[in-house]
């Protein structure tokens, strides 16, 4: 599996900046063997050039993207939070990055159809994003021919999803959130959603509705499954990888 760059948890007075508890999260997760499983399939769906120029849609803290900037990739980050970018111009700070750029930006209403990307990913964003046609359709646009679309989103038949879901969620939440609301509305769009945002509540599909959309978005499909596809026990038995882990898509825009 990749390996995340070395890093040094203690840095100084991060509980005084803006997030210094996600920032401190940031700088301690990277070594657990989910989250390299993750930069694995990054990595090697995007199959960048060297130098790519890469996007990340609803990059957060950044830490996928710092790890691509590491490698020597140029890196974009949208994100619709903006709280979010204090955070990561710390971080990329903290790397000492300079390739990096975060912008407040909605896939879905971009005005720049230029097709400059080498590769484009999201992880655990697709379920949220208010208009998955109108984002696939801009993202086919910003990628240059050949250039792929890798996305990891939440998988609406893996068993833990569904029991967090619908029971754990509206438990916490004091029913406000997660169960039958959830259920029959996971489709419906918030015009407020999240910190102000536009966009949906952990919309979930399956592995097998994700092909097909990708199928007629125009990308050619590379690989679907699911980060499951690369544990080192789960993919003894192959017929459980589509109900474990994240939906894996690779897609490719046609260089014809």
């Amino acid at each position: 599996m990749e390996q995340f760059a070395k890093i040094d948890n203690t840095l100084p007075n991060c509980g005084f900046i803006s997030g210094g508890k996600r920032l401190l999260k940031h700088l301690s997760d990277p070594n657990s063997d989910g989250a390299r499983r993750m930069l694995t399939l990054i990595v090697e769906g995007l199959r960048l050039p060297a130098k790519g120029n890469v996007l990340e849609i609803g990059p957060g803290d950044g830490r996928y993207g710092a790890e691509l900037a590491i490698r020597g990739h140029k890196y974009t980050g949208f994100d619709l939070v903006p709280q979010n970018k204090a955070v990561f111009k710390t971080n990329m700070k903290y790397y000492g990055l300079e390739n990096v750029d975060f912008q407040i930006q909605d896939i879905c209403e971009i005005k720049e159809h230029k097709a400059v990307f080498d590769g484009i990913f999201a992880n655990a964003t697709f379920e949220h994003i208010w208009d998955r046609d109108k984002a696939l359709k801009n993202c086919f646009k910003l990628l240059k021919p050949g250039g792929r679309l890798v996305i990891l989103d939440g998988n609406a038949i893996d068993p833990r999803m569904i029991w967090k879901m619908a029971i754990i969620r509206p438990i916490k939440t004091g029913f406000r959130s997660g169960g039958l609301k959830w259920i029959l509305g996971r489709e419906k769009v918030y015009d407020n959603f999240g910190v102000g945002w536009k966009g949906k509540d952990e919309a979930y599909h399956s592995v097998f509705w994700w092909k097909r959309k990708i199928d007629h978005s125009g990308f050619t499909v590379i690989k679907a499954t699911c980060s499951s596809d690369i544990h080192p026990k789960i993919k003894r038995v192959p017929f459980l990888v589509p109900f474990i882990g994240q939906v894996y898509i690779v897609a490719e825009k046609p260089k014809d």
